[in-house]
């Protein structure tokens, strides 16, 4: 006997997504993603600003020893200039670098090394160190007395760093005994604060929620760290 197919269409319904559900699927998706995104790049913009303050404090030990180390003084630097790479090229402090000056003794070396008049020669410790893309120092005399005091060392001038232009820096150093040349009077304070850029545009200038600190002592060089608020 033929037997005949079953034609209930409840039974013959195949499993499966309709494309309402498809549709739902995705939007949840979607709404999850527009979540986690800004919370991912949160994250990650706190961890290179958490990066970038370890370095620098590591940085200004290891040449507090160096001078030490040597008994010369070494120059800290603090470079700031504009960056070509970026669509909105405004002067900023986004890099540092540790020198040293030694003497020319006589005047043929101070022609074959480029010794200035005064007979120095400068002579690099470490390469100009940019900070991670998007952190600058915060250039506000209230959050960054290193990089604002007119009672700092300042040079204006073209400063050899890559797609970059109006270079010039602050400076101080570590003399030979780890102290440094920074002014040592009761009410100085002196101390860099590190930020996002992409922050200080969204804030309209001002300290942001994120931010990291160092403080360099006076008298007897030692930086430290705070960062309150870094997620």
């Amino acid at each position: 006997m033929k037997r005949v197919p079953n034609c209930n269409p409840a039974e013959n319904k195949k499993q499966g997504f309709s494309m309402i559900e498809l549709l739902v699927v995705m939007g949840v998706i979607a709404i999850i993603l527009a979540m986690a995104v800004p919370a991912m790049q949160s994250m990650m913009a706190g961890n290179k600003l958490v990066q970038a303050g370890d370095e620098l404090a590591s940085s200004l030990a290891t040449m507090q020893q160096e001078a030490i180390k040597g008994n010369e003084a070494v120059e800290v630097r603090f470079y700031t200039f504009r960056d070509l790479n970026l669509p909105v090229a405004t002067p900023q402090f986004r890099a540092y670098q540790f020198v040293k000056k030694v003497t020319a003794s006589t005047e043929s070396s101070r022609k074959s090394t480029g010794a200035s008049k005064d007979g120095f020669v400068v002579v690099p410790l470490s390469k100009i160190e940019r900070l991670p893309e998007g952190i600058i120092m915060l250039n506000e005399s209230e959050y960054s007395t290193l990089i604002t005091s007119q009672k700092m060392i300042r040079e204006s001038r073209n400063v050899r760093i890559p797609d970059s232009e109006d270079g010039e820096y602050y400076a101080f150093h570590f003399r030979p005994d780890g102290s440094t040349t920074l002014p040592k009077t009761g009410s100085d304070q002196w101390f860099v604060t590190l930020v996002n850029e992409a922050d200080i545009l969204a804030n309209a200038g001002g300290l942001p929620a994120n931010f990291v600190t160092l403080q360099v002592d006076a008298h007897n060089g030692s930086a430290r760290k705070f960062q309150p608020g870094v997620q």
